[in-house]
């Protein structure tokens, strides 16, 4: 099985606010002493950090992963479960992350508007968040030919 498609976008807006608020708060730390409520909020944000730094889309033979972050979380979905492929605009209140965006719909994001949408045989649809969205419906529609 082999790599189709790989791409790993940054979120850099998400890295600078909760890497500045780890500095504030690690900060905080060092000069006001340990306290347990701030200490919790470093855990969270260096958690979130974690997590969200970053979007990764894989696609081989016969699947699409994402993977936000450093891996942690991961979705997997089956090409031949896709009924079809579109380029789309987020609306800006969307936000970033991973969300539940309504109607069995959901949105994985890390920076922008951009985003592949893909609608599933079971009427479940998928927005992927990609600063290459021509590029990642090319690569989607391309393995869809080889599944089919």
């Amino acid at each position: 099985m082999t790599d189709n498609y790989h791409h790993s976008q940054k979120g850099w807006f998400i890295i600078a606010v909760l890497a500045t608020g780890i500095a504030l708060v690690a900060f905080d730390l060092l000069t006001g002493g340990f306290r347990t409520g701030p200490f919790a909020g470093l855990l969270l944000l260096a958690a979130a950090l974690m997590l969200f730094y970053r979007l990764q889309v894989t696609i081989d033979d016969t699947t699409l992963t994402i993977r936000p972050g450093i891996g942690t979380i991961k979705k997997r979905l089956r090409l031949d479960d896709v009924e079809f492929v579109r380029t789309v605009k987020n609306p800006w209140y969307w936000g970033w992350g991973i969300r539940w965006i309504g109607k069995r719909s959901w949105l994985f994001n890390v920076s922008g508007l951009d985003a592949v949408e893909l609608k599933m045989k079971s009427g479940r649809t998928y927005r992927i968040g990609t600063d290459q969205p021509a590029e990642l419906e090319i690569a989607v529609r391309r393995a869809l030919k080889d599944v089919f």
